[in-house]
């Protein structure tokens, strides 16, 4: 019998699906859809650029190779050039994907990644996707560095990596840490560290993590908090001012992120803490 053809041959960051949103950070595109085809009605195709697909509803039949002791949460990682007949069985379905460029992985400073379609199990990266989906739909001016970070922590636990050595801190650590004290108000890139201290972003928030506890970019969101709370208590600054000076897209971004970290609302932390002021 003569081998099925290839129907197409899918670009960046294109599925077979309806996007309920977008976004894009880093040289990253991270997209929720609905599928819209689905059992017989997809043929066999191709993917240009590698990428994961993190299943959100509906049974998906893939080809990629299983992890052992993998959960009932489906996350794929495609190589650059996959060519794959991977559907969904049936409607409803749903898929979170995040795609890199070639270029991007190829680069990825020593990391050795699966050179087939892989089932990724382990419970890291199945965690930091699940971050990532809960972030791209408030997308906020912070958004960006963490979701970068994200992207390349996802990256790194797929791989394997150069082990980071937790007993001795690299001296460009420190600047990379003053750079994200210093800079809460303004708009930090991964690439500008990266660029900064002359390493790989994937080396940068590996290692960041390993004697920080988290991302590049939740420490800077965790900066803009504590800024946010010194003026709360130190100045009469209206919410909306507080916000904007701490670099907070608005009021209600600050209040979002606020109450999560310190449990309370700004004004109500500022009512406490400073009755009088």
């Amino acid at each position: 019998m003569e081998a099925e053809p290839f129907q197409t041959e899918l670009v960046h960051d294109e599925f077979l699906g309806k996007p309920c949103f977008k976004r894009a950070a880093g040289g990253f595109s991270l997209t929720h859809w609905i599928a819209d085809k689905w059992g017989n009605q997809v043929r066999p195709h191709g993917h240009i650029d590698p990428h994961f697909v993190f299943v959100t509803g509906g049974h998906y039949v893939s080809t990629a190779t299983a992890e052992p002791g993998r959960g009932r949460s489906q996350l794929v990682y495609n190589p650059p050039n996959t060519f794959h007949r991977d559907r969904f069985e049936s409607r409803p379905a749903s898929f979170f994907t995040i795609s890199a460029t070639a270029e991007l992985i190829h680069e990825a400073g020593g990391v050795s990644f699966p050179r087939a379609p892989t089932q990724i199990g382990h419970s890291t990266a199945h965690t930091i996707v699940r971050k990532l989906m809960r972030e791209c739909p408030q997308w906020q001016p912070d958004s960006a560095l963490l979701i970068e970070s994200l992207c390349f922590e996802l990256i790194s636990a797929i791989g394997s990596p150069l082990e980071v050595d937790h007993r001795n801190a690299p001296i460009w650590l420190k600047a990379v840490r003053d750079m994200l004290q210093d800079g809460y108000a303004n708009e930090i890139r991964i690439k500008d560290i990266s660029r900064m201290v002359g390493v790989h972003p994937i080396h940068v928030t590996r290692t960041f993590r390993a004697f920080y506890g988290c991302t590049p970019g939740d420490f800077l969101r965790v900066c803009r908090i504590q800024r946010a709370a010194e003026l709360l208590t130190s100045t009469r600054l209206t919410l909306v001012e507080v916000a904007l000076e701490s670099g907070f897209a608005d009021q209600s971004h600050l209040t979002r992120h606020f109450r999560h970290r310190y449990g309370v609302s700004p004004g109500k932390y500022r009512r406490l803490i400073a009755p009088h002021r």
